[in-house]
């Protein structure tokens, strides 16, 4: 059996994915006069997905008809349809996790070709009724636990134009759009998952037997539906001028919008789900299931919002000559989501802008050889944001009757605090936008500060006000940054073209005030979620790792004063594990990267057009995969380990080439004298910490080739023997490689340690043809 193991090399991927493909069809059809167009088509996109379960299929359809009734009224009318057919896995079921993770030694069929099933160690029962192992197989697991999720969509558009007077205009424009969601996600009786939530195998207990009574779900499967429609009504009137007094350009306008949306939906989970016998549903009400029945768990979720919007917005420009340009913008939006206070009815935004293009003044004609356009932008503006997760009234959520007291039930959704102010932003920006040599090099680049100020935070007051955590006004949070964009054109003749882009970003952000009442747990510093005055936001902090033991190879830590062991009773414990509060974690970086960017490359020869684009992100930091996900015990023999237990910790020396811990048992740290037991004091163990750890903390720098295509134009001499109007075939190859730190060992950096699923290569070939 140890060699037949040895010898088994089974390929998850292959057998829980393929090569995507996916199919896209167009058929279009316009045509029209001088007054009038049409344009309609019909689409489907056929998309098979990675996993050998994902299917997705889209069809839809458009149609377009624009008038001009007289030259002075235009009529518009828009329709678009689509239908979305979704396939996939069950939630808790991952085929990239599970293909990942998952040991090779596992075999996916036995010798006469049925398949394998194996008891993972998570599925040993803990429950009284006995002493149960729940049988895995990921090929069985894939057919008998699913989701589907079938989405409709209806957009029907209209716009009005009427030119009423030189240069006095109205517009109306008209939406609505209906969307429509049914989600339905299954497990059968016979799955893993279901045996799981049973408490014991399928099919192996007898009816009425104490162990039937005791399970929640001792026969059926489980299905949960979802049903949800939004339809959002929008109409939308302008009234502009805009007319040119002898190089002073005068533009104005006004606008009005009122917007509704309406949201209906009902969810359910259903267990007893029996799809042999016509779809029926039929519960088992033993103890536990009337247990859970009491508790809410199957009552049905309906859910009936309607959100009202009415908004205002003024805009007006003056411009002279195309030199000096100045701008004024304000909007007001009232909703029935921002409360009965006066204060929070609307919600005001407002910016001025102005723009000075020097290029255009007299006394820069000397330098219009080479300095094609320069001009000057500055900007001042402040929004308002209204937190939808605090209200200044006190809002309660009417919950069901109780099965035990006969009485309804409410619950508080959001405590009040009529205290409450917006959220504001104030940006200032100031821009410049430059060409040289006849607009062969362009380039914009702009400067920002983003201010924001009575942001909410969390404050922790007496229990005896029947809450611990309010919602206050008491954040202040500044962002500021770089945007810079150029495109250079080195070659172009009549036959070739070089074009290269390059834009990059800088945004650094800091919390300048928050509520000193917050609470920074140890586990909000380690994800990256605390909220720490004078530090950015998403900074992690880290365990400070002080090196591997000479004798052990298992990881020691600092402790708050720098040392790597500590006397306790009389005795010296090498920091092994650690006191709670001997713990200062430390600094590692941030998340989001502050530097991001992009190269964009297409060079065209005659009909071929070769097409590049390169992404980048420079700055900030992650945690590489876990090595020790189970601290209480030696890795799992079902699942894969990272290639870095290669180069572990095996003998004394091996520490000051490698980081790696040594492997250990459960009985390890029992064996090392470690620190006594304190009342209410945690005791954290190095397993724990050091995946946690600086050891573990690398940079997410990375270069990725996002996208590469090759196209070619048929020319109009060869589209007019052919009797076509447009031919086009493209091949393009999306995320074919990226360079970053050789410790992610293949591992994605921009997701990190928790990544559930990767970014895959995909390869696509296109052909348009028009009539």
């Amino acid at each position: 059996a140890v060699t037949e193991m040895i010898d088994r090399n089974t390929d998850w991927f292959d057998l829980l994915f393929r090569n995507a493909v996916t199919q896209n069809h167009t058929l279009s059809l316009s045509g029209g006069n001088e007054s009038t167009t049409y344009y309609s088509s019909v689409g489907a996109s056929i998309s098979q997905g990675t996993a050998r379960e994902e299917v997705s299929k889209r069809y839809t359809a458009t149609l377009k008809v624009n008038s001009w009734i007289s030259p002075k009224v235009y009529i518009g009318f828009q329709l678009n349809g689509s239908i979305t057919d979704n396939q996939g896995y069950h939630s808790s079921f991952n085929p990239d996790s599970y293909a990942r993770e998952t040991a090779r030694t596992i075999p996916a069929y036995n010798a006469d070709g049925s398949l394998f099933f194996y008891r993972p160690y998570e599925s040993f029962s803990t429950s009284n009724m006995a002493n149960q192992t729940y049988a895995f197989n990921a090929l069985h697991e894939s057919q008998t636990t699913g989701n589907y999720a079938d989405l409709a969509s209806l957009t029907g558009l209209m716009n009005f134009v009427w030119k009423i007077y030189d240069g006095l205009r109205y517009e109306m424009t008209g939406s609505y759009v209906y969307n429509a969601t049914k989600t339905t996600t299954w497990a059968q009786e016979d799955s893993y998952y279901v045996n799981q939530l049973r408490g014991y195998v399928f099919d192996e207990l007898e009816f009425g037997s104490s162990f039937w009574n005791e399970s929640v779900i001792p026969q059926g499967g489980v299905l949960s539906k979802s049903e949800a429609t939004k339809t959002t009504l929008d109409i939308r009137n302008t009234l502009s001028y805009s007319k040119d007094f002898k190089g002073h350009l005068v533009s104005a306008l006004a606008t009005s919008e009122i917007r509704s949306v309406i949201t209906d939906g009902f969810s359910g989970t259903h267990y007893g789900w029996m799809p042999e016998r016509g779809q029926v549903i039929s519960p088992s009400y033993t103890d536990a299931y009337i247990v859970d029945l009491k508790n809410g768990a199957f009552t049905p979720v309906i859910t009936d919002n309607r959100a009202n919007t009415v908004s205002w917005i003024f805009s007006g420009i003056y411009s002279y000559k195309d030199k000096y340009t100045l701008n004024a913008n304000v909007r007001m939006d009232g909703s029935n989501q921002f409360g009965e206070n006066p204060k929070y009815r609307f919600l005001p935004i407002w910016s001025v802008a102005g723009k000075y293009a020097l290029t255009n003044e007299a006394f820069m004609k000397p330098y219009e050889d080479w300095l094609s356009y320069l001009a000057l932008r500055l900007s001042y503006g402040i929004q308002g944001n209204v937190d939808k997760g605090t209200s200044p009234d006190l809002v309660m959520q009417i919950g069901s009757i109780d099965s035990n007291t006969g009485m309804a039930t409410s619950t508080v959704a959001y405590w009040p605090n009529e205290d409450l102010r917006w959220e504001k932003t104030t940006q200032y920006n100031v821009g410049l936008d430059f060409s040289f040599l006849l607009d062969r090099i362009t380039a914009t680049v702009d400067f920002y500060k983003k201010v924001g100020t009575d942001m909410i935070v969390n404050k922790t007051i007496s229990a005896v006000n029947g809450y611990t955590i309010r919602k206050i006004n008491g954040g202040n949070v500044n962002n500021s940054g770089v945007e810079l964009a150029v495109k250079f054109t080195p070659l172009q003749t009549k036959d070739m073209r070089l074009v290269i882009g390059f834009v990059h970003s800088y945004n650094k952000n800091e919390l300048i005030k928050a509520n000193d009442e917050t609470n920074n747990t140890r586990e909000n510093m380690l994800s990256g979620s605390a909220l720490i005055e004078g530090e950015a936001l998403g900074t992690i902090y880290s365990y400070p790792f002080a090196g591997l033991d000479h004798e052990t190879g298992l990881p020691v830590f600092y402790d708050k004063k720098g040392n790597t062991s500590a006397t306790w009773l009389s005795k010296t414990y090498k920091n092994y594990t650690l006191y709670e509060d001997e713990i200062e974690l430390v600094k590692s970086g941030v998340v989001s990267p502050p530097h991001t960017g992009g190269i964009n490359l297409e060079y065209r020869w005659k009909e071929w057009i070769l097409r590049g684009s390169f992404t980048y992100s420079l700055g900030a930091v992650n945690r590489l995969p876990f090595i020790y996900g189970d601290y209480d015990s030696v890795f799992d023999p079902e699942k894969n380990v990272t290639r870095e237990i290669l180069n572990r910790w095996r003998e004394p020396g091996d520490e000051l080439h490698t980081n790696i811990p040594a492997l250990y048992d459960d009985n390890t740290y029992t064996n090392l004298g470690i620190r006594p037991m304190r009342a209410n004091v945690d005791h954290i163990y190095g397993t724990s910490m050091y995946d946690y750890s600086t050891a573990r903390v690398c940079s997410t720098n990375n270069l990725r080739l996002r996208s590469l295509s090759l196209s070619y134009i048929f020319n109009k001499k060869v589209l007019k023997k052919m009797h076509l109007s447009n031919f086009q075939i493209s091949a393009q190859a999306n995320n074919l490689f990226i360079i970053a730190d050789k410790r992610w060992h293949g591992f994605d950096p921009e997701q990190g340690s928790s990544a559930n699923s990767s970014i895959p290569r995909t390869y696509s070939l296109s052909v348009t043809i028009g009539f």
